[in-house]
């Protein structure tokens, strides 16, 4: 895998209502998500396991960096 797609597979992001932080290399598994499953690949059905929040939501998650 080249460093730019492993770049993109590492891409995180965190729900700004609860701080959860979405990672693709765990997915989500309470909402049936398999691991490698970027956020940009989510349903548009997806909600943040924490929060229950929908991913539809403008504003709500952004890429987290640390």
């Amino acid at each position: 895998m080249g460093a730019m797609a492993m770049m993109h597979t590492r891409d995180r992001y965190i729900c700004l209502e609860c701080r959860y932080i979405y990672d693709p290399l765990r997915g989500d598994p309470k909402g049936n998500i398999p691991t490698g499953t970027l956020f940009t690949d989510l349903p548009k059905t997806w909600r943040c396991p924490e929060c229950n929040i929908s991913i539809l939501k403008k504003g709500v998650f952004r890429r987290f960096e640390e």
